[in-house]
């Protein structure tokens, strides 16, 4: 769940709109493409492919319907899964900033990340959390 720096939580609303301001003016070429749903995909497809367990997938992006899971299961390599703490949370290109103190999935996923992530921290005074 994300909250703002009084640990209220963000509006849905509120929340694509900071990611459409923080998209377009990272010069993404369709920001309306940046959205909640399509940064969740994005994570869940990335910790997927890392072969995180299922559970663990659905403790970090919410509820999954049965087709979610089965697409992301398909994703998934062959093999023993992966707890939550053995897979990376976040895409390289957002580690260099610094000053994102807690994981933020839907900071961590589109091209021109660490603009998007600096920008939408700076927006929001960076106190996004997840639970």
């Amino acid at each position: 769940m994300l909250g703002d720096a009084n640990a209220k939580p963000v509006a849905l609303n509120d929340l694509t709109t900071e990611l459409l301001y923080a998209a377009h003016d990272a010069g993404v070429d369709q920001p309306t493409e940046v959205t909640p749903d399509a940064l969740r995909h994005t994570c869940a497809v990335f910790l997927a492919r890392q072969g995180i367990r299922m559970a663990d997938l659905a403790r970090t992006i919410g509820q999954m319907s049965a087709a979610e899971a089965a697409i992301y299961s398909a994703m998934s390599p062959a093999g023993k899964q992966l707890g939550l703490e053995q897979v990376e949370r976040l895409m390289s290109a957002v580690r260099p900033a610094a000053y994102i103190r807690s994981l933020c999935w839907a900071k961590a996923i589109v091209s021109s990340t660490k603009d998007i992530a600096n920008y939408l921290c700076h927006r929001t005074k960076c106190n996004i959390q997840t639970r």
